[in-house]
């Protein structure tokens, strides 16, 4: 394993900040870290990066242990570590060709080159004199990503990496560091808001809410069946309704949809998720307005008309449902079951 992370937790005084992370990855393993600000996400990294001491559980890095409760044992230095934090930190007096040429290994010679290669690999090969001051965002942000992986770390650890780009550029970088790694052993961690992001780059999704672990997997299973009323927020899966028990299975939703079957049964029942294609609209007695016509990408994974909904009597509540529909327009919906219960702190 190249990390492996064990019931690890972090306090400030009497404020937990993370508690119980845990999990591994191989060469090549990719995770995303999702969560609300002040969830814990940086702060899993900096301990990662060797920057922060847990103050419980341990990371060990190629199987020794590298941080324990209390104690940093293997300096950042020496962890084998790239990492991207959202300041870029970038040297202001070093061009493209001397940051990489800075903090890859080998001789001089073998530096420079691989230095040059590097700079082609993300898009600066004709930019290898410029300073920071004269690149782009999109520019900066590539220097920053090479210069993680000039080291040939074992692992890389990104916050936000692409978070003040534009959606195409975003993408278009993500895509480049997609093949990047395809191409080395190096494990990812990546804390991320977007949602697009963490599902293009990522195996394995862990989503923190108040520092803790509130759904983990791999990234199929977590969509199909998230467990948590953070996860379907975080990944757009479609809509939390709150609800109420009324029997093993069976559950009455708050918002005047009647009652539903449950996939599952739920004692300590509060919320339950709502995919987009169960909301079906021009039946049911129920009625809502229009709030907006997005696309989205539907349960065939392809784009597909999705409504934004404020239903009568609820109006603090938004519902996403497929079909076709104009602002303001009124219109009838039924919820079709059954429905996946989740917790919700």
């Amino acid at each position: 394993m190249i990390v492996q992370v064990d019931q690890l937790g972090v306090r400030r005084g009497e404020r937990s900040v993370l508690g119980g992370v845990s999990f591994a990855l191989g060469p090549r393993g990719r995770l995303a870290v999702l969560g609300p600000s002040g969830a814990g996400k940086t702060t899993l990294l900096r301990v990662l990066a060797g920057l922060h001491p847990p103050t419980a559980g341990e990371v060990r890095l190629a199987g020794k242990v590298a941080s324990a409760a209390g104690a940093t044992l293997t300096p950042p230095e020496e962890r084998g570590v790239g990492l991207v934090f959202q300041d870029l930190a970038l040297w202001p007096h070093k061009s493209v060709e001397a940051t990489l040429s800075w903090v890859a290994r080998g001789t001089r010679a073998e530096r420079r080159q691989r230095a040059r290669r590097l700079a082609a690999e993300v898009g600066l090969g004709e930019r290898l004199d410029a300073l920071p001051s004269e690149l782009s965002g999109g520019e900066q942000q590539r220097l920053a990503l090479a210069r993680a992986l000039a080291p040939e770390p074992r692992l890389l650890l990104l916050d936000e990496p692409f978070a003040h780009l534009d959606p195409p550029l975003r993408w278009e970088l993500s895509g480049r560091l997609a093949e990047l790694l395809g191409a080395r052993e190096t494990a990812l961690v990546l804390v991320t808001h977007e949602r697009r992001d963490a599902l293009d780059l990522a195996e394995e999704l862990l989503v923190l809410e108040r520092g803790a672990p509130c759904d983990q997997g791999p990234v199929g299973e977590v969509l199909a069946a998230p467990r948590h009323a953070r996860t379907v927020e975080l990944l757009a899966l479609g809509s939390v309704l709150p609800a109420e028990r009324l029997a093993p299975g069976r559950a009455r939703v708050l918002a005047g949809l009647g009652e539903v079957e449950l996939t599952r049964d739920e004692p300590d029942l509060r919320a339950h998720w709502v995919r987009p294609d169960q909301l079906q609209l021009g039946a049911g007695a129920q009625r809502a307005r229009v709030v907006r016509a997005l696309r989205r990408v539907g349960p065939d994974g392809l784009l597909a008309p999705t409504l934004v909904l404020r239903l009568e009597g609820a109006p603090e509540l938004e519902l996403r449902a497929l079909g076709e529909g104009t602002p303001g327009e009124e219109v009838s919906v039924e919820l079709r079951g059954p429905c996946a219960p989740l917790l919700s702190r």
